[in-house]
């Protein structure tokens, strides 16, 4: 606020002094007697060379205010959003956070509600607060229509009026008082739009950043709320887990796909549900892979296990290392009672090396297929050098006692994978290692590097 008021201030200076400058040389003019004519071709002239210098004033005083102001985003100003569990942490006290985050006074989240197959609005505006039940927008909205992926942010000043398309998402976000609008999505499926008011400066890379975090904590607010209202009405909470299949089966990544340079494949004993979690996705180059047994954390903690992955990619946003972003997701958790000490997780950086942090997981076998043998680091913390044709295999915890049985079968098939696909290297492995015609494995994970 104190910013904003001195760039007010400058600007007002700079408007007296552009009237003082041209008095200043209109008088003399005046009094030397030149005819119209050339007075105004004078004046004409005068004008356009001043005008572009206040402008350059105007940048200038912006860069240089706003530059010198101490706004550092930092994870412990923003906690109170992160560690937000229900819709009322986010309406009540949350989103006016939000908005005085980026000196915004008005804003919007708009909410698609499944089972209503309708839309809530949320509004904020100062201290004021209206909800919107079965709001009136329609299925074909512009708005609605426009957002594909969550990484997409609009900016209404920069859409172009001559685009009929962009020119009804225009007005559609003025009908809304809208400036900007920040998607919301869990995974893949559409969840709402953060929409906030009118902004004097662009947002900065961070505040992007922190923009795309917030959206993430909204939507798994809210779609965990969804499924915990679904386990209460049915009246058995028994139903807690059904849903945690249903969420993963929606919302989690393919089984097999390429993320980036990154093949990647995950496979789990269908005797054992939905045990393991798993997550992978691109943040810039870095590709980001968690692992996580939501089963083995504290009662349930089932139902808010996918509270972890929007943590997870939060944190990864501020450019934290495997091990501090684990530390900072676990401990919100961990206050909240929806994690304990003894629950398996991973979580892995792939750029130019492979580094992870492991909990209760068997450190990755990294095959080389250059030298076609096993580079091994054992650390709860470590790191390998990522070439082409590098595969990467992450097991449970039971891997741990049976790998000196196994190493040489598996090096073996990994020899002879040229040509194979991540899926039938998995077979291959799942059936060397069995016990009486039974897996041995609860869980299996395959990277491989195809730069």
């Amino acid at each position: 606020m104190w910013n904003k008021l001195v760039v007010n201030g400058y600007y007002i200076a700079g408007h007296i002094l552009l009237v003082m400058f041209l008095l200043a040389v209109a008088m003399p003019l005046y009094f030397v007697g030149l005819n119209d004519e050339y007075f105004i071709l004078y004046f004409t002239v005068i004008c356009a060379v001043v005008f572009p210098v206040l402008d350059y004033y105007y940048s200038f005083v912006e860069r240089f205010v706003f530059d010198q102001a101490e706004n550092v985003i930092s994870p412990e100003k923003i906690d109170f959003v992160l560690e937000a569990q229900t819709p009322g942490d986010i309406i009540n006290n949350g989103f006016e956070q939000i908005l005085n985050t980026f000196s915004i006074r008005s804003g919007k989240i708009i909410i698609y509600n499944r089972r209503s197959d309708g839309y809530t609005i949320y509004e904020q505006n100062g201290l004021k607060k209206r909800i919107v039940k079965d709001a009136p927008i329609e299925r074909n909205n512009p708005l609605l229509k426009c957002f594909t992926g969550h990484d997409r942010i609009i900016y209404r000043k920069k859409l172009n009026s001559a685009v009929e398309f962009e020119k009804k998402i225009s007005e559609e976000m003025k009908r809304l008082n809208a400036e900007t609008a920040v998607p919301v999505f869990y995974f893949e499926s559409f969840i709402g739009i953060l929409l906030l008011g009118e902004r004097s400066l662009k947002f900065s890379a961070d505040e992007v950043d922190l923009l795309n975090s917030f959206a993430s904590k909204i939507s798994i607010v809210f779609t965990n709320s969804f499924l915990w209202e679904e386990s209460l009405s049915k009246g058995d909470i028994k139903r807690e887990y059904d849903l945690g299949l249903k969420v993963q089966k929606n919302f989690i990544p393919s089984a097999h796909g390429q993320c980036a340079n990154i093949e990647y494949f995950f496979h789990s004993r269908k005797s054992n549900g939905t045990k393991y979690y798993y997550d992978i996705f691109d943040n810039d180059g870095d590709i980001r892979i968690t692992l996580f047994s939501p089963l083995d954390a504290a009662t349930g903690a089932f139902v808010f296990s996918p509270l972890l992955i929007p943590l997870v990619q939060s944190y990864v946003r501020f450019g934290y290392a495997p091990a501090e972003t684990v530390a900072r997701a676990r401990n919100i958790l961990s206050k909240k009672g929806l994690i304990n000490s003894a629950v398996p997780l991973f979580h892995g950086s792939l750029r130019d090396d492979f580094s992870w942090h492991r909990m209760m997981f068997s450190a990755p076998l990294c095959y080389k297929a250059e030298n076609a043998v096993f580079a091994s680091d054992n650390g709860k913390d470590g790191s390998v050098k990522i070439e082409k044709g590098d595969i990467y295999l992450l097991f449970d915890e039971n891997f741990m006692k049976l790998a000196p049985v196994y190493y040489e079968d598996i090096l073996l098939i990994l020899q002879n994978s040229r040509g194979k696909s991540l899926p039938e290297i998995g077979s291959m492995i799942n059936a060397k290692m069995k016990n009486e015609s039974e897996p041995i494995l609860d869980f299996i994970c395959i990277l491989r590097a195809v730069y």
